[in-house]
């Protein structure tokens, strides 16, 4: 060592195979997290749109059934006889004995609003807040 210079160090033999070796593995490992992480990454992005696509085919089935539930006829229980109705059939039905019903007083108290004018009367700005003193005799 005491021949060379900082210049002329060279590297060869086992030391310089080490020091490739150990740039290789840092490449290797910088290299594998960066695929590690791309992958979890679009198979986050596929389970999500895979999720979605479930929803959507479940709220559509969801309405179907509730379409179908609200626009047909059907036994709810045939030994009572209850029938389900549809909707529209439904309102129809009932609108002649709602119209005959006389309407009551509903209990619940309503305060007819107070107009503005009556609740606040409109001070002029020019009127003076306090009364002059009156002049003394």
């Amino acid at each position: 060592m005491d021949n060379q210079t900082t210049e002329q160090v060279k590297l060869t033999g086992p030391r310089f195979a080490v020091y490739i070796l150990l740039i290789m593995l840092g490449f290797g490992l910088m290299g594998g997290i960066s695929f590690y992480i791309y992958a979890h990454k679009n198979r986050d992005a596929d389970m999500a749109a895979d999720v979605v696509g479930n929803r959507t085919k479940v709220a559509a089935a969801v309405h179907a059934a509730e379409k179908q539930t609200l626009t047909t006829y059907a036994w709810v229980d045939q030994k009572a006889g209850l029938v389900r109705v549809p909707v529209e059939r439904a309102m129809e039905l009932e609108l002649p004995e709602l119209q005959k019903k006389p309407v009551q007083k509903s209990a619940v108290l309503v305060n007819p609003p107070v107009p503005a004018a009556v609740a606040a009367p409109v001070v002029p700005a020019t009127a003076p807040a306090v009364p002059a003193p009156a002049a003394k005799k």
